[in-house]
């Protein structure tokens, strides 16, 4: 019999290809951005003194011998931005440290992968919430009874799933109930799986628990994080919040101040194609109002890019 793979199996060695190779999506590509021109603060806030309005009474035109115009004021305001905290925590054994301690044994040193990779999971967070709407809502749940799988809007994009991940924590509930941090229909249960098929309106996440009903008032967000008034916001207040044209963003009505409101050019709420013609609008809007700009960038999603 001649000597082959199986006779020699136990003789045959495995051979690793040395390095780990990463298949997880690190980038946060806004966070980078917003990081360029970040500021180190300490303190309960951080204050920011803004020119919101002109002199518009004592500037005018007059005659020879006519009344000048009456002595006005600049405006000043003061921008009272909270500050926010983020956590992660991770938990190796004492023998996982000793087996991983040289290239021998493992190709990572156990600490300092979990450490890393902590950092990075954080981070994808982080840039998650800057893109958010302050309040810790991922996506808006359909009506489900009974089941571990948890159906969302038709209307959620591709952007919001991809924020869900296998393994990650999520609680269910109303905005009051993810104020309180716990109860609604589901707190704190572990995603198994996810449907991204946003094409046909059937996207899901589903659930390490069952539910009794969720209904269409109800919201995912991460566990923990969720909170939508100033006592209870946890998460960073995100661009979605900050590019609106209407209410108040860090103590500042845009009621009060006209320039407090951003530049928006909705169509009424109903979806249109981008165009150049649209750029450049928005472009000269902003231009008007904010003054030149010097480092113009465009954000948006892979779906409103391909349009």
């Amino acid at each position: 019999m001649a000597a082959d793979t199986s006779t020699l199996s136990a003789a045959l060695k495995e051979f690793y290809l040395p390095a780990i190779r990463e298949q997880l999506n690190q980038k946060t590509k806004f966070l980078a951005q917003i990081e360029r021109g970040s500021e180190q603060v300490e303190g309960k806030q951080a204050h920011i003194s803004v020119h919101v309005e002109r002199n518009g009474r004592g500037v005018g035109s007059r005659a020879e011998g006519e009344t000048l115009p009456t002595a006005a004021n600049q405006t000043y305001d003061t921008v009272d931005v909270d500050l926010f905290y983020h956590y992660g925590q991770f938990l190796i054994s004492g023998q996982i440290v000793r087996a991983a301690k040289s290239d021998r044994g493992s190709w990572l040193r156990a600490a300092e992968s979990e450490s890393r990779g902590l950092t990075n999971d954080a981070r994808r967070d982080v840039n998650r919430q800057l893109w958010g709407t302050s309040n810790g809502v991922i996506a808006t749940c359909d009506t489900t009874s009974g089941s571990t799988e948890v159906e969302l809007l038709a209307t959620t994009t591709a952007t919001q799933m991809r924020q869900f991940e296998v393994g990650m924590y999520v609680d269910i509930g109303t905005l009051a109930e993810l104020d309180a941090g716990s109860g609604g229909p589901v707190y704190a249960s572990k995603i198994t799986a996810v449907d991204r098929d946003v094409s046909g309106g059937t996207q899901s996440i589903t659930i390490s628990d069952s539910i009794s009903t969720v209904a269409s008032t109800d919201f995912v967000a991460r566990a923990g994080s969720g909170g939508s008034s100033a006592s209870t916001q946890r998460e960073l207040t995100g661009i979605q919040t900050i590019v609106n044209n209407s209410g108040t963003l860090h103590g500042i009505n845009s009621s009060t101040y006209e320039v407090w409101k951003s530049s928006v050019l909705s169509n009424s709420g109903t979806n249109r194609a981008p165009t150049d013609e649209l750029f450049e609008e928005a472009l000269d809007e902003i231009d008007l109002d904010g003054g030149p700009l010097d480092n113009i960038q465009a954000w948006t999603s892979p779906a409103v890019r391909r349009v």
